[in-house]
């Protein structure tokens, strides 16, 4: 879910397990009235995926559970419309953030094989212009991880924390990401693991 900048709230797809469905459908909370309305459905069925508010007021809806397609909500004209796709498929336990200059990152996650027996983490990250409707890989995690946090910090970078290896590992390192310089360092051993 994400809020709007009417304080409305939206939430897209989903997965039922009593049918093991995936959803294209849209509802908005209106937090005035304490009601629930349908709005228009996304042109892909997703689950796991990641929203974000770009600075246009549109929402980015980005990948989810073995997709690559992102589509773009225009919250005045109730439309969806696909945009460029992910570069990499993440499954889940990857992260999405909007930078101070507008751009979207999208880092880690967790990758299945063909045949679900092996997980890879990932240390791919990708960056979404919303200038130019357009994503590009950037500097690679220095350690493929999933299930870690995001979070920008006053200074404009972006300091990824924890989360785990395809190993199970749990990580206590943490990375910085420069936006100007696009490259990322590592602080060892600064992050204790959390419950």
């Amino acid at each position: 879910s994400i809020v709007l900048p009417n304080g409305n709230v939206l939430v897209t797809g989903g997965q039922s397990y009593s049918t093991n469905t995936i959803t294209n459908t849209s509802e908005i909370y209106n937090y005035k009235t304490d009601t629930w309305s349908y709005v228009g459905s996304m042109n892909v069925p997703r689950a796991a995926h990641r929203m974000v508010l770009l600075d246009n007021n549109s929402v980015l809806v980005i990948g989810g559970y073995k997709l690559r397609i992102c589509e773009i909500y225009n919250i005045k004209e109730n439309s969806w419309t696909i945009t460029d796709s992910l570069k990499v498929v993440r499954y889940f336990g990857w992260t999405a953030s909007l930078l101070n200059n507008g751009e979207v990152l999208v880092a880690g996650g967790f990758f299945v094989s063909n045949d679900l027996k092996k997980i890879y983490s990932l240390n791919n990250v990708e960056i979404y212009d919303p200038s130019l409707n357009k994503w590009r890989e950037t500097d690679s995690l220095k350690i493929g991880r999933a299930l870690h946090t995001a979070t920008l910090l006053n200074n404009g970078k972006l300091l990824i924390i924890g989360g785990e290896t395809n190993e199970g590992v749990e990580l206590k390192d943490s990375e910085i990401f420069d936006p100007i310089l696009e490259k990322w360092t590592v602080e060892i051993g600064r992050a204790s693991c959390r419950e």
